[in-house]
């Protein structure tokens, strides 16, 4: 009875040792079926249609956010390049018989570029970054036609415009590294106060009148300098003219600071210059 269990357990024993050879020899012949894949050298008509329809994906990409402004023109012109790598990358393959492994990089680096793209359309101000360049350039012409129109004096537009260059300088150092929107809402607010401002004196319709009194008074100081020049004016006279302008200016000037100025108070400064005007006038 021992014996015949003995000649059992040896013929199990054989039976296990010779699944497991066959399980052994399997499991190399796939093993060496997929290193022959990989090394050995074929062409590859599935990794050329997927990197193709890639690459033109990626083209499309690149040029659907230059036209949004997700994309400067300095990034896309960067991706552009990459791309251009690729494809010739791509090209070399193409045209022989590869193994699988001499694509790896190539796909690699589609899937970095396609991450790098990814990322920086990511940034919602790209877009804001467009706007606000768009929104200092027409605050720059209010400002100017302003100017020009006599809405604006030359000391509230010089005043304005280096509120505009501040933020334009703070603009440049964000445009020129990657942002969040957060970063950017500080400037965005101070825009909006800088165009809330323009908006508010130019709506003044006093202020027009306001050049013309600065004007008069340039006019008249003009007058007395050249009047004691040339000795029409003497010493005494020009002196009294000159304190005379000089309150009237002072009095204009503190007056403009907070508000424009009423009817009464444009009558009364008028009359006033009118008055030393003539007097000047006599010496002439």
């Amino acid at each position: 009875m021992k014996a015949i269990d003995y000649l059992k357990y040896l013929k199990g024993g054989y039976f296990k040792k010779k699944i497991l050879l066959i399980a052994i020899v399997l499991g190399m012949t796939t093993v060496l079926v997929q290193c022959d894949l990989v090394y050995h050298s074929q062409r590859w008509p599935e990794n050329e249609r997927k990197t193709e329809d890639r690459m033109f994906s990626l083209q499309q990409t690149i040029g659907n956010g230059l036209g949004s402004g997700e994309l400067t023109h300095n990034e896309a012109q960067t991706f552009l390049i990459k791309l251009d790598n690729l494809r010739r990358d791509y090209t070399v393959l193409r045209e022989r018989k590869t193994t699988q492994k001499e694509w790896d990089p190539i796909i690699t680096k589609l899937d970095e570029l396609e991450g790098e793209i990814k990322k920086v359309r990511a940034y919602p101000s790209r877009i804001d970054e467009t706007q606000f360049s768009d929104r200092m350039f027409l605050l720059q012409q209010t400002i100017g036609n302003g100017l020009g129109s006599g809405e604006l004096t030359p000391n509230e537009s010089q005043a304005f415009m280096t509120k505009l260059d501040n933020l334009r300088r703070d603009y440049t150092v964000l445009r020129e590294r990657k942002t969040t929107q957060k970063e950017w809402d500080p400037l965005i607010a101070t825009l909006n106060e800088l165009e809330g401002e323009v908006k508010k004196v130019r709506a003044y319709p006093s202020r027009i009148d306001e050049t013309r009194l600065e004007d008069w008074m340039i006019v008249l100081q003009r007058k007395i300098d050249d009047g004691m020049l040339i000795g029409r004016l003497p010493r005494v006279r020009g002196r009294d003219f000159q304190l005379r302008l000089d309150e009237v200016r002072r009095e204009f000037l503190q007056r403009i600071k907070g508000q424009p100025l009423t009817s009464d108070e444009k009558g009364e400064i008028s009359g006033r210059l009118d008055t030393l005007e003539s007097d000047i006038n006599n010496f002439w």
